[in-house]
Formats: structure tokens, sequence, C-alpha cells
């Protein structure tokens, strides 16, 4: 996904076999969730009761990453809106993986739209996820088009320090990305394009953009094929030719428009609690889409609200005294429901993550069995309440420094 061939080409900005525990550690992580349904739901698609399987390996994954001391952001793409600019490869590639999943399972090509139809993430899975994350206390964001440029923004807002996804177009944006990770080691790549004024490489890439900066990734991107409009033909060393004479624009006048689609995407502002675009600039909308009416976080969420879920800009509110505030005057990971403080799956790590973000103590008496911090931590969670009910709320903070594990 993303740019074509994009990562060999940005190997001076690699460092391959990373240890995760030692690189996420007290770090704020974005994931994009959307992927991981699509590789889930290739396994799980024709198990019983395959949503929930799907949403639980999702939440567990995430879950890993929290137990290595991250704090966690999960994006979503919009389940009600398509980038025109994308709107054929997303079709294009729903296909291949339904190819795939058939040949996979030994499918027919007679079965070939039964399986697409089968081998799809719809709204109803994608709804699933939502209710498990509000119902967990995860911090999440749906985009109001596409998780891309929603994981971006957050960065570069300085809401996150890392971008977990396979998808080539984030690095394009000069954000660290985590990618090619092996969950059974918890081991992985990351890739972080950074500009360097006078410095010269071996890789022509790499020096177009130390000359040019990391949005010449996006031209490049354009000539040799992307998701923002298929291939114009060209390969890297072509491309980098083309660059060099300086009429990228007068011989592929399509470009600028792919330029724009990477650049100039809608985005939710967690600050603003508005959509604006990526870049600031006006949207063009016969390349970004249409922005609908309305928060996309309500309209992902819709129908699905019942009981105790509550309003969902609990999740967004600076200084609310729900623990999901995204300024990170309080911490989302440090957020234990009712539900799962009462399951049995709750981590040691979990438990000392809610006391840490408070300075609170890790244990009582000398003993910190999961047994103990429970208890503690039920204990506090009583006192929050009161102290809530009184007005005088205890802030909670993200430690980020590394040293407070």
């Amino acid at each position: 996904m993303g740019i074509t061939k994009l990562l060999p080409e940005l190997s001076e900005f690699t460092s391959t076999d990373v240890d995760l525990s030692v690189v996420l550690k007290a770090k704020r992580v974005v994931v994009d969730a959307s992927v991981w349904l699509h590789q889930f739901l290739f396994y799980f698609a024709t198990a019983t009761n395959h949503e929930e399987v799907i949403v639980a390996r999702v939440v567990r994954r995430a879950r890993r990453l929290i137990e290595l001391g991250a704090f966690v952001i999960v994006v979503l793409d919009s389940i009600d809106t398509v980038m025109p600019a994308k709107a054929i490869t997303i079709e294009e590639r729903r296909i291949r993986r339904a190819e795939a999943y058939a040949r996979a399972t030994g499918g027919e090509d007679s079965s070939k739209q039964t399986t697409v139809s089968q081998y799809h993430v719809t709204d109803k899975l994608v709804r699933h996820l939502i209710t498990r994350l509000h119902r967990d206390g995860f911090t999440y964001v749906v985009a109001p088009f596409e998780a891309d440029h929603q994981m971006v923004h957050l960065v570069k807002g300085g809401h996150a320090d890392y971008v977990l996804t396979v998808d080539s177009d984030v690095a394009s944006h000069g954000v660290p990305i985590v990618s090619h990770t092996d969950w059974s080691t918890l081991r992985g790549t990351v890739v972080h394009v950074q500009t360097g004024e006078g410095r010269h490489s071996q890789s022509r890439v790499a020096d177009a953009v130390h000359q040019h900066g990391t949005e010449i990734l996006h031209t490049l991107g354009a000539l040799v094929g992307c998701d923002y409009g298929g291939e114009i033909g060209v390969g890297w060393a072509k491309a980098l030719d083309i660059l060099a004479a300086g009429d990228v624009h007068d011989k592929y006048p399509n470009v600028l428009d792919r330029e724009k689609a990477f650049r100039g995407g809608w985005v939710y502002d967690i600050t603003t609690k508005k959509c604006c675009t990526l870049d600031g600039s006006e949207p063009s909308e016969a390349i970004v889409g249409v922005l609908p009416a309305g928060d996309p976080n309500d309209r992902a969420l819709g129908q699905m609200i019942t009981g105790d879920l509550g309003d969902r800009h609990q999740l967004f509110r600076a200084g609310d005294a729900c623990p999901q505030a995204l300024t990170y005057d309080m911490v989302p990971n440090s957020y234990l429901s009712d539900t799962r403080i009462a399951s049995s799956a709750v981590t040691t790590n979990e438990l000392k993550a809610w006391l840490r973000a408070r300075g609170l103590p890790l244990s009582h008496d000398g003993r910190d069995d999961k047994s103990t911090l429970l208890d503690m931590v039920r204990a506090e969670r009583c006192m929050e309440k009161e102290r809530a009910d009184k007005g005088d709320a205890r802030p909670v903070r993200l430690c980020c420094t590394g040293d407070c594990a």
C-alpha cells in the first residue's frame, strides 16, 4: 500500500530489527486499526462469530503495545466517506484481496462476487470495534476520510510520537513509522525520513529529500505509482530524471492533483473539534472529497450509542474528568473501566500504569501482586469519585521521559 516500492528507497532513513519494547516505551503510538481489520479478516472471515473474533484480536494487539509501556491512539478510516482520488484504488484493492482470499481457500472464479462481498470490512464490523474500544477505554479517532492523513496530523500536531502502519504514504510526510512488525518477537522496522541541508547520500532519493524536503516524495510517488490515481508508468530512476529536468508539472499535469491528495486530505483536529485539511490549504473537493456535516466520530458511532456509552465528546474534551482527554493532562491508557477491572484479563502492567499516572505507589507493604494492585486501584477509584463529586479532581499525566517505569 502507498507509494510503489518506496520503503526500499528509504534505506538511509531505516533501522531494521528494532526492539519495540525499547523504542515504544513511554511513547505515544498511533495505530492504523483499519489495516489490522483487513489483516485479521483474511484469516477469520469464515470463522464462527468472526466479527467478535476479529475485534478481540485487534484489541489484544493494542493491549500488547500498552504492556510495552506505550500510550496507544487507535485511528480508523471513515466508514461513510471515500476520498475521490482514492476511490478506484480502494475498489481494485478490495477485489485483489477477495481474489487472494478465494485462492487461499480454494474458491472458484464463479464465486468471485460472493467472495468480494464476504471479504470486506463492513460498517457493522467497524462499529463493533468502536463499541469495544469505547467500552474498554481506548482513545480512538475516526478520520473524516483517510486514516493516513489523520495519523500524520496527530504526530505533526504534537499528540503522538510514532505511527504503527504498513502504509508507506505516512513515511513520505516525514513522521516516524514502525512497519513490518513481528508480533511474536515484538521487533520491527522504524523509518523516519528527515532532511539534512547539505547532506549527500549514495541514494538519489535520499539526496532529493535532503535538497527539496520530504514533500518531494509526494511528487516522486505521483510519478512511480501511488494510491491516488495509479501509475504514470515510470520507475524511480526515470522519475528522478524528470525531477532533475525541472519540468514535472509541464509533462505530467495530473501530478499536481496527486500532490494535493497527499497533502490536502481532510483531518479531524482534536484541539478545535473541527475538520480541516492536513496542510491547512483550501480543500480541493474534487480530489479530497466533500466533507459531510457533523463530527466524523459521532457519525461512526451513530446508532450504536446505547446504555452507558454516553457522550462521545467526553473522549476529547480538554480538562474533562474522563481520563481520555487527548491534551495529555490525563492518560487514556490509565483508564480502566469497571468491566475491565472485573475481568480476569486485566494485567499487572495495566494496573501499574493506572497507579503510576496518578503518582501513586506501585506496591503496598512490599507486595505488588495482581490482587494487591487491584485493591489499590479500586480504593483510589472510590476516592477519585468522591473528589470529583466535590469538584476536586486530581490531574493525571503521561510520563514520556522513559524513567518512570
